[in-house]
């Protein structure tokens, strides 16, 4: 019998990146933080993640900010309970990510370059060159060359009570109505997030010997994912 199914890795680059930056305490890191097709990430969504991208269900909000709407699924999602009011109040405290480099434990840098330069239809942009190296099994490093701006609702229990009555039904249409194959587990309501329009680079490490190392050089918004002792550039 052909299996038809995917398989994955069993420290795929998405997860060890993710796991790795944990210790940011910001949420969950993700290796493709472009917008997906269903959006770009806002508070308010159910979703989750798939090989490291946030794919977004639908939105709690959308009633009262249009915008967030998820146009995307047939059917959409009925929401038959709105969420209580108040339960998306945001945390007005900015504690954004300032340039530079966010590295896991084990990561440490040799060197890093910088220089600003134009390019004809794309404004400002950025060259780096730096290269990292990973001590421990698995790693991860997020570069930033600009401010990354952060947005968190303040912690409730009403946020909580509503998840617990509704996960099911979540669950339920994005099995049966949209066919996504997930696990109920998957699911997430996105509470917060950090982001950035500049210039970004990240790396994720898994290692089979006693190091691996990575050499980021052009442009940012790239990702790598390295295994052993590699190179990339």
């Amino acid at each position: 019998m052909r299996n038809f199914f995917r398989s994955r890795l069993p420290s795929a680059p998405d997860e060890i990146y993710a796991s790795s930056l944990q210790t940011l305490h910001l949420g969950h890191a993700l290796w493709y933080p472009e917008p997906h097709g269903t959006g770009e990430p806002q508070i308010g969504d159910v979703g989750f993640v798939d090989e490291g991208a946030f794919v977004r269900l639908f939105n709690l909000d959308d009633a009262s900010v249009p915008e967030k709407k998820v146009k995307l699924w047939d059917p959409p999602f009925e929401i038959t309970e709105p969420v209580p009011p108040g339960v998306f109040r945001i945390d007005s405290r900015r504690s954004p990510l300032v340039p530079k480099d966010y590295r896991s434990h084990g990561v440490e840098s040799k060197e890093m370059h910088a220089s600003a330069d134009v390019t004809a239809g794309a404004g400002l942009s950025v060259t780096l060159d730096a290269s990292y190296t990973c001590r421990a099994t698995q790693g991860a490093v997020l570069v930033l060359k600009s401010e990354a701006h952060a947005e968190k609702i303040l912690r409730n229990r009403l946020l909580k009570k509503y998840i617990v009555r509704h996960c099911d039904r979540w669950y339920a249409y994005a099995k049966n109505d949209i066919h996504q194959d997930i696990k109920q587990e998957d699911i997430v309501v996105v509470s917060g997030w950090v982001k950035t329009t500049a210039d970004w680079a990240v790396a994720a490490f898994s290692n089979t010997s006693t190091s691996s190392s990575a050499s980021l050089e052009g442009r940012c918004r790239g990702r790598f994912g390295l295994r052993g002792s590699t190179s990339v550039r």
